[in-house]
């Protein structure tokens, strides 16, 4: 299913409005969209529309398109955010795309605005796509974590060299060394110091560098 396109336009001039409107459904964009020309609106839409993207004039005699990506980056910084606005000075654009806005169209060259906005969407959905996967890499790790962390098993994690890279609570308590000085030992070290016999574990340590199946 195809995700829909909110719109919110942040535009005093109906005409303007109606312009943009008409350039990106020539490209064959299909959306829904609102127009604002005041902070109150803006607010107001923003929280009830909640816009895919965002497009605004720099210059309104009520309010500007600063305060307003300002207000967007606090309430949905995801949304991407494109200043739309008739005058428009190089050294001012630069500002505006070190200060978080995505993009800027001039008035009097709409035709690159539905691209402005096609790429603008894509980058927004990979840069949600990319915290979404992040974020249940986080929760399985902290999941498998709990789980290797509780279990009242000994669990010992050793790097290649036999060296002790992690080892879970059970374990911890068996070691009569701290965690934190426990962690960095070669294993055989940490049996000789409890009196176990490491004779057995280090035979199994090498069948499995060498490949060979431990039953």
């Amino acid at each position: 299913m195809v995700e829909e396109i909110r719109v919110l336009i942040l535009e005093d001039v109906p005409l303007d409005a109606e312009l943009i409107e008409t350039q990106l459904k020539r490209e064959g964009l299909e959306f829904k969209s609102k127009v604002v020309d005041n902070e109150e609106m803006y607010r107001k839409e923003i929280a009830e529309f909640q816009p895919s993207i965002i497009l605004a004039d720099h210059s309104l005699p009520k309010f500007d398109g600063i305060t307003a990506m300002n207000i967007a980056r606090k309430i949905t910084p995801n949304t991407p955010f494109i200043f739309v606005s008739g005058k428009i000075g190089e050294d001012f654009a630069v500002e505006m795309l070190k200060e978080g806005a995505t993009d800027y169209v001039l008035k009097n060259n709409l035709s690159k605005l539905p691209h402005a906005v096609i790429r603008a969407l894509k980058e927004a959905k990979e840069k949600m796509e990319k915290i979404a996967t992040e974020e249940a890499l986080r929760e399985r790790e902290e999941k498998y974590r709990n789980l290797f962390e509780y279990l009242p098993n000994y669990l010992i994690v050793l790097g290649l060299d036999g060296k002790i890279i992690d080892l879970n609570y059970a374990a911890a308590k068996f070691s009569p060394l701290s965690r934190e000085d426990t962690v960095g030992m070669y294993f055989t070290d940490l049996q000789s110091i409890t009196g176990e016999d490491s004779s057995f574990y280090q035979e199994m340590f090498s069948k499995f560098l060498e490949g060979e199946e431990i039953g």
